[in-house]
Order: structure tokens, then C-alpha cells, then sequence
């Protein structure tokens, strides 16, 4: 129910209300504390820990938005540490393909070709990751509208809730 939620505020809001995780992450404690299960604490703190050193990178260079790794640190906490890298795997290949099939339908696939290979020779030029759609655009001045690139954005959260949705069904 809290990722169906993520996913409205993600799609039409362009964010993750922090409440919602907060939700999340409190109702999730309150059946552990109420089952008495103590010791399944450390390890969903370990996995939420994993999830954000996997997904830090990624954040850095302004490709995951911050609301889809509490996301994901939230979920965490629902799934063992298998499952959990099982989704974010899934989640990563699902917006992969999202994002590719976005490109194929606007034809855009090429100039978006050309702006990430510039993206990674200014990288390699400053010997520094940069913010793939801001300080990038500053340095090359490729882009002619930032509207047109933002378009263009995958909301994670839909690949998200479907990596977790099919590994709870155990369909993978």
C-alpha cells in the first residue's frame, strides 16, 4: 500500500513525501516491537545501510533521486537482505528499460547518446564525478531546454514497487 502511494505522490508530484516513509519505517517497527521479534532490528538496519551504500553512487551523479533511496531503505526493512538486492536489481533493469523505451518513442535516443558520452569525457576531464544533468549542461552547454530533458525522467518508484511486488509473490 505505501509503495502504490509512492508511486501517486512520485508520478505526479515529482517526489517522495519524507511522511510517507516515516509511515513506513514506524508501522514496521511497531509489528516487530508488538511480535516481539527483536532480532530482526540489526538486520533490517544492515540492509537499509546496504541499500544506501549501493545506491549513494548513483544518487551522487543526479540519476536516483533521494526519495527512491529511502524508498528503498524502507523497503528494506520489509525483506531479507536477498530479496532486497533482488530488487533493487529488478528496479534498476525496470527503469533501465523504461528509460530506453522513453528514448526509442521520442527518437531522442541519439542526442542522448552524444550528451552522455560528452557527460563522461567532462567527467574524465575533471577527474570528478558531476551532476548528470546540471553541472554538466553548465560546463558542455548541449542542452537547448532543460524542460525537454526533464521530460524524460523515470520515476523509480514504479520500478521499485514492482521488483518488491513480484519478489513478495515470489515470481522471481
Amino acid at each position: 500500500m505505501l509503495l502504490t502511494v509512492a508511486v501517486w505522490f512520485d508520478c505526479r508530484e515529482d517526489r517522495i513525501p519524507n511522511e510517507l516513509i516515516y509511515i513506513g519505517i514506524t508501522g514496521w517497527l511497531l509489528v516487530v516491537l508488538n511480535t516481539g521479534a527483536l532480532q530482526v532490528i540489526p538486520d533490517a538496519f544492515m540492509q537499509m545501510l546496504l541499500v544506501f551504500l549501493v545506491s549513494y553512487p548513483i544518487f551522487r551523479i543526479g540519476a536516483l533521486g533521494a526519495g527512491d533511496i529511502k524508498l528503498l531503505m524502507m523497503s528494506a526493512c520489509f525483506l531479507n537482505q536477498e530479496k532486497i538486492l533482488d530488487c533493487l536489481v529488478v528496479a534498476f533493469v525496470l527503469g533501465a528499460g523504461i528509460g530506453r523505451a522513453k528514448l526509442w518513442k521520442e527518437e531522442i535516443w541519439m542526442e542522448r547518446f552524444f550528451y552522455f558520452t560528452a557527460y563522461l569525457q567532462e567527467v574524465i576531464r575533471q577527474k570528478k564525478w558531476l551532476l548528470y544533468e546540471t553541472e554538466t549542461l553548465q560546463t558542455i552547454r548541449l542542452a537547448k531546454n532543460l524542460s525537454h530533458m526533464q521530460k524524460h525522467r523515470v520515476h523509480l518508484s514504479l520500478p521499485i514497487f514492482v521488483g518488491v511486488a513480484l519478489k513478495l509473490a515470489e515470481l522471481y
